[in-house]
């Protein structure tokens, strides 16, 4: 049985301070799969693991951006090592044989020497961290502020300097872990209105100006994952934390989240339900998101060009969320009543499952590519990050699921560092 490699990515982060312009910090360069049975670092030696060089913490201090290394690959094997000393983004380029026969199974599509192929690219960019500060205008109101501004000519260069046909986002885009409960309210100016509302409220101000700042960069396709910092994150998962609690309004975060991101302006319907890739026999039972569940808004399946995209919502509330959570004889919880993990929801998991084995099974579908919040391998460089991780790593349900169906890439933010781990399974 022919080996392959599912690559776990966690990404650095995008950064800003007072006294410098936006710098985006963020992300590895990979591609497509991976099938060899070995890659090399930067030394030339072969390894298991590349753990890509990142901003040390003088760096990371002084905002004082020098050359790093970027990983890039080619079709089947990682190729050699790139310099940067501007921007971190993740550039990935994947090549569509043009004379592929899609009767052959996923495995046995790579090109022929001498076949023509076709490139294309996608960009991703982890723990922005920055919109928040649009959460209390509208849009109309935020398009006239400096940091609109900033971020928007941050955005145009990556789009103009680097291309790319979709966006893929890995969590935190924002932030309102540090933010009291009393805080946005006060800051909305709305007057007598319900936490409930006031985070529905403020999220929606953030996210749909965050969808209109990468669309005027020109980014339209924007696949967006929900972190902890977006549903509360740190101090407000933790019940017993007066003011800064946000267990109870997690529902409103990701109604927000999902509402903005994935749906028209009207809010009429999802916007990535209408794909021919679901539906079309009768038969199949796969949908474009778990629906049903709690996470019908926040996770979903994208197909485009060659390649399914699944982003998921990984975030639990243990229990009714009136306690906090930690079973430390096995390495779970401990950021209170909200636990990493997709193993807990078996609706959401058998949603996973149902689509990764159609895009396993689709000879058209080349690539399959995951992203969620937190990574899964460990370890991982970590630069100013609580460091959350998914329950029982390598041994979840989830992660296992992804070696069985011949997942390519894992996309992670939260560490704000970079490190890829290849890992090889069977299938």
């Amino acid at each position: 049985m022919q080996k392959s490699s599912l690559l776990s990515c966690s990404l650095l982060s995008w950064l800003t301070t007072l006294a410098f312009a936006l710098l985006l910090q963020g992300g590895a360069c990979l591609s497509a799969i991976i099938e060899d049975d070995s890659f090399e670092n930067s030394s030339g030696k072969p390894t298991d693991k590349l753990v890509l060089n990142g901003n040390d913490k003088n760096n990371l201090q002084r905002r004082n951006l020098q050359t790093r290394h970027i990983a890039t690959t080619n079709h089947d094997h990682l190729s050699n090592l790139e310099s940067s000393s501007n921007e971190y983004i993740t550039k990935n380029n994947i090549k569509v044989s043009k004379n592929r026969n899609l009767n052959q199974p996923r495995d046995e599509l790579d090109t022929a020497p001498g076949e023509e192929e076709r490139s294309w690219r996608f960009i991703t960019i982890s723990d922005m961290h920055t919109m928040a500060a649009f959460s209390w205008n509208g849009i109309a109101i935020n398009k006239g502020k400096k940091i609109y501004q900033d971020q928007a000519n941050v955005l145009r260069y990556i789009h103009d300097n680097y291309g790319g046909e979709l966006v893929l986002t890995p969590g935190d885009i924002a932030s309102f872990g540090g933010t009291r409960l009393s805080r946005i309210i006060e800051k909305l100016g709305l007057g007598d209105i319900s936490d409930q509302e006031a985070v529905l409220t403020a999220g929606m101000n953030c996210y749909n100006t965050a969808k209109e700042l990468f669309r005027e960069a020109g980014y339209w396709i924007l696949l967006a994952t929900i972190g902890d910092h977006e549903i509360g994150g740190n101090d407000s998962f933790f019940v017993d934390r007066p003011g800064f609690t946000k267990v109870h309004t997690i529902p409103q975060a990701r109604q927000a989240f999902g509402n903005a991101f994935n749906r028209n302006h009207n809010n009429d319907f999802f916007l990535f339900d209408y794909q021919p890739w679901f539906g079309g026999d009768k038969s199949d039972d796969v949908t474009s998101r778990p629906l049903s569940t709690k996470y019908e808004n926040t996770t979903f399946a994208y197909v485009h060009q060659n390649a399914l995209f699944v982003t998921v919502d990984a975030f639990e509330i243990v229990g009714d969320g009136s306690s906090d959570f930690i079973d430390r004889e096995n390495g779970s919880g401990g950021e209170g009543a909200v636990t990493c993990t997709v193993d807990g929801d078996e609706d959401h998991l058998r949603w996973f499952e149902n689509v990764l084995r159609k895009g396993r099974d689709d000879p058209a579908i080349r690539h399959i590519i995951v992203q969620a919040h937190l990574p899964i391998i460990q370890p991982v460089k970590k630069i100013f990050s609580s460091g959350q991780f998914f329950d029982n790593g390598e041994e979840s349900v989830f992660w296992n699921l992804m070696n069985k169906y011949g997942v390519d890439l894992y996309f992670a933010g939260e560490v704000h560092s970079n490190t890829v781990t290849k890992t090889r399974h069977e299938g």
